[in-house]
């Protein structure tokens, strides 16, 4: 029970330090785009690139650190109206609020989302709301899957061909964010079971290392290297290698 309460605590810490850098990452991103930085320009997009190489990762592997697989049709039935009332009515909800504050505020608004918008937004959700929708048929995709018993290794083979595939292919809303996101939630669904790692400092010496190199290599190849919250090519390792790195830290 004690070790119970400590994994949860770590992970709570996680997501407040995540989301934190969430808040950061894009108050810089406005600092940047209004031209309001001067001469730190360079350096302080160089330092968004990293935020946003590991934020999103991180937390979707902080929520598959968490999940548990269905064992049965009326489990997967449960589970499904669970995390309906808990992602998808947030989703909804804030959504809605989202476009009546901008209409509210519109003389200040660049980007102006039309009350059109919300009939859609079960095929392209408004803008920084995705992670909910996202996330919630992610669940819903691992609840199918442990439904049929399928392994964790096949899963992971799935999600590597998906990820890939949406890096170099444009796969259709709402695909997009299930083959772009599953990898990392899997990644911390499969890292539970590697817990004891996470304090080992030889463990985390060796990601530390992986993910400054692959940040150069991303920076120097990556011709859209400051666009870096979605999953690419060029920064597919390092944001894989982000998971266990900052699971490694927050333990």
């Amino acid at each position: 029970m004690a070790a119970e309460k400590q994994r949860l605590i770590w992970i709570d810490y996680g997501k407040g330090i995540t989301i934190l850098f969430v808040v950061i990452a894009h108050v810089l991103k406005g600092l940047i785009e209004g031209n309001l930085v001067g001469d730190l320009t360079f350096s302080l997009t160089l330092l968004n690139m990293v935020i946003f190489t590991f934020i999103m990762p991180v937390f979707f592997a902080l929520s598959g650190y968490l999940y548990r697989p269905v064992t049965n049709v009326k489990d997967f039935f449960r589970q499904i109206k669970k995390r309906a009332i808990s992602l998808l009515i947030p989703y909804l909800i804030f959504s809605v609020l989202f476009v009546l504050l901008q209409h509210l505020s519109s003389s200040g608004i660049n980007n102006l989302i039309s009350w059109n918008s919300l009939l859609f937004i079960f095929i392209k959700p408004i803008t920084y709301l995705w992670y909910l929708y996202a996330l919630f048929l992610i669940f819903l995709l691992f609840d199918f899957l442990s439904l049929l018993r399928i392994s964790a290794g096949f899963s992971f083979a799935l999600a590597i061909i998906a990820v890939s595939l949406a890096a170099i292919l444009p796969i259709p809303e709402p695909l997009i964010f299930v083959f772009r996101w599953a990898i990392f939630f899997l990644i911390g669904y499969v890292l539970k079971v590697k817990n004891s790692q996470f304090s080992n400092i030889y463990f985390l010496m060796l990601n530390v290392l992986v993910f400054i190199f692959s940040l150069i290599i991303q920076k120097n190849f990556d011709p859209t290297w400051a666009q870096t919250n979605e999953p690419t090519v060029y920064n597919l390792v390092s944001k894989i290698v982000s998971v266990p790195l900052f699971f490694s830290i927050f333990n």
